[in-house]
């Protein structure tokens, strides 16, 4: 009996130790897990930490030297944006004086009273229909057939150039050719556009007052004088000789282009 209750004490004990043991091993590996969860937590804390320090230095750095905030390329397209504007109130500006200019200058012209030929004189003239005529009137009248014709297919809209109206230029003569058709183009005189507006803006001013082509380089007469071929929006040209550079004549009867400065 006493034996029994020995064996039966021992095992009571032998328990307590192994419950005891088991205890204290789930506790240390529980302070384990969570010396390393901890452990986690302090770095991703001393991270933040560093982060906010940064910034709050950036912040600062702001404050104390305002240019710090602005990026060069933000920079860069304040100044792209104010340049712009600025172009965009020339080009404003530009139109409409340009716009006044070409008013006065057809307001001028549909006066019909100026009178500058004190600096030169016409030598040689023809009209659209009339007789044939040679060389630079020929040719000059050839170009501004062309050019009116492009017109009236073009709401009155001239021409920017002389290839739009080849298409326009007359045939070889020939027996059943009438007396009013123009020559072909000679091919020597060269001539440039110098009003490339729409017809329409000239119905306050006579045609014949408005010249549309002219020769590109003045030539010089048997008695010296300079000379120049210049052809109208009625279709009709003249030969006129200058002794100040075409400058007196040019003011009576060029009106300036739109983009033309004075």
């Amino acid at each position: 009996m006493k034996r029994l209750n020995y064996i039966l004490t021992g095992a009571v004990v032998v328990a307590g130790i192994a419950a005891t043991f088991l205890v204290r091993s789930r506790a240390n590996e529980m302070l384990r897990n969570n010396g390393i969860a901890l452990e986690q937590q302090t770095r991703q804390l001393a991270a933040l930490t560093a982060e906010n320090q940064r910034l709050n230095a950036q912040i600062e750095q702001a404050k104390t030297n305002p240019v710090a905030r602005v990026s060069p390329a933000a920079e860069l397209n304040e100044l792209r944006t104010r340049v712009a504007a600025l172009w965009g109130q020339a080009a404003e500006m530009s139109a409409r004086l340009q716009k006044q200019r070409r008013r006065a200058c057809t307001d001028f012209l549909a006066q019909g009273d100026a009178d500058l030929r004190e600096h030169g004189s016409q030598i040689a003239g023809t009209l659209r229909g009339g007789p044939r005529d040679t060389g630079k009137l020929n040719d000059a009248r050839v170009l501004m057939n062309g050019l009116l014709k492009y017109a009236d297919e073009h709401d009155g809209q001239l021409a920017q150039n002389f290839d739009l109206i080849t298409k326009y230029y007359p045939p070889p003569l020939n027996d059943a050719s009438e007396s009013w058709e123009n020559a072909p183009l000679s091919g020597t005189n060269k001539f440039e556009i110098i009003f490339q507006g729409n017809l329409a803006e000239l119905t306050n001013i006579p045609p014949h007052r408005v010249a549309v082509i002219r020769e590109t380089i003045p030539w010089m007469t048997p008695d010296g004088k300079w000379a120049r071929t210049y052809g109208y929006a009625d279709g009709s040209a003249t030969i006129e000789t200058s002794d100040d550079n075409f400058q007196s004549w040019d003011a009576q009867y060029v009106v300036p282009a739109p983009d033309s400065s004075w």
